[in-house]
């Protein structure tokens, strides 16, 4: 895991291509567009965070959504984005509110949430995002590939102790804890999130309580180094599936 960083950022050419590539793949399509146009024409009542929405209609906002999430909404390594199927919708729903309202996405050296703000801002009201959040509650998540043992994943057993309180024991997620499940998360997108907690460009003052608090968890891991060890730990978690979704 370690080297592995090591010659990525040495790598800084093919670094500087592969960021390019995901730009390009992050610009919505014109016929994703074009559905997405046809939908704000029609307009949507407020939704709360715990409405059911409307999975059709929510198929058909995920258009723009899959170009970075994948299809299935199994992340997509390459572009360091995260795996959604099997995510609480009601995680969903604030994550997207939050990038939708500016209280993420908008901090400086953030360039990810940069990026994934103009696509939450699509969706024109809550009710939008409920329907795309049940659809995305449809896709089968899919198991992620156990890492190899070695000393980092022990070590990152060790320092998960202090995230299973909040996150579980088998990462599986603590929804009164509003903390999401880890497992089937890939290590790159686990480590990138630790690091942008640990910097504040996520959690920072105009996060909310939640967000603020994980940056204060993180700042233990960061005193001893322990954020790649942890995510290679996380990535040997199964992940619990089953044939209607999460």
């Amino acid at each position: 895991m370690r080297d592995e960083h090591r010659t990525d950022r040495s790598g800084r050419g093919a670094v500087s291509t592969l960021r390019r590539e995901r730009r390009a793949v992050l610009r919505p399509s014109a016929a994703a567009i074009a559905v997405v146009t046809g939908m704000l024409s029609s307009g949507g009542a407020q939704a709360a965070e715990s409405d059911a929405g409307d999975p059709a209609k929510g198929a058909r906002w995920y258009t723009v959504c899959g170009a970075c999430h994948g299809e299935h909404g199994e992340g997509i390594r390459a572009l360091e984005t995260p795996r959604l199927a099997g995510l609480p919708a009601s995680y969903l729903f604030r994550q997207l509110e939050a990038f939708r309202s500016g209280r993420r996405g908008t901090g400086p050296g953030d360039s990810y949430g940069q990026q994934m703000v103009p696509m939450a801002a699509l969706l024109p009201d809550a009710r939008a995002v409920a329907d795309v959040t049940a659809y995305i509650g449809t896709l089968r998540a899919t198991p992620t590939t156990p890492a190899p043992n070695s000393a980092a994943v022990e070590r990152g057993q060790q320092s998960y102790r202090a995230c299973a309180a909040c996150h579980g024991t088998s990462a599986e997620g603590i929804e009164l804890q509003h903390a999401p499940p880890l497992a089937g998360q890939s290590s790159v997108y686990l480590i990138r999130q630790l690091r942008a907690f640990e910097s504040r460009t996520r959690g920072g003052p105009r996060a909310d309580a939640v967000a603020q608090t994980m940056s204060a968890a993180v700042a233990i891991l960061a005193k001893t180094g322990a954020e790649e060890d942890t995510a290679a730990y996380i990535a040997t978690l199964p992940l619990a599936v089953n044939e209607t979704g999460r």
